[in-house]
């Protein structure tokens, strides 16, 4: 008989910490979802990474990389007669936001990186 509170004791623990995993895991998705909602369809594919969840999935930030053509000065070999030159490269460039929560509500939403994105996508509440 004394086996029952220790197994309701188990029970209890085992349900709170797996309510507490699944409520950062949902965050971190509903991040995710708003990020790529968020990101213009005439910038480059984004390809996106896990989100990193803060303690019990209050504060989000989800994020990714796109590809940007830059050019790049490629100096003389030196040799005689030798001048720079232009080369088209591609870079990853970072893109991110982040979410703030009050437990499974998004209270707010902002990109954090790129610049361009940051400055034309302020701070806003989610319902906005």
């Amino acid at each position: 008989m004394t086996a029952r509170p220790l197994i309701i004791a188990l029970l209890v623990s085992t349900v709170a910490c797996v309510t507490g995993c699944t409520t950062a895991y949902r965050n971190g998705q509903l991040c995710k979802d708003k990020l790529i909602a968020t990101y213009p369809v005439s910038e480059p594919i984004l390809s996106y990474e896990v989100p990193r969840v803060s303690y019990q999935g209050a504060r989000v930030v989800a994020g990714g990389t796109f590809p940007v053509q830059v050019t790049q000065l490629v100096p003389p070999t030196g040799k005689p007669g030798s001048v720079a030159t232009l080369k088209v490269i591609t870079v990853r460039t970072d893109a991110a936001v982040e979410c703030t929560f009050d437990g499974t509500t998004m209270q707010t939403f902002r990109w954090l990186t790129p610049a361009k994105f940051a400055a034309v996508y302020d701070e806003v509440k989610p319902d906005q």
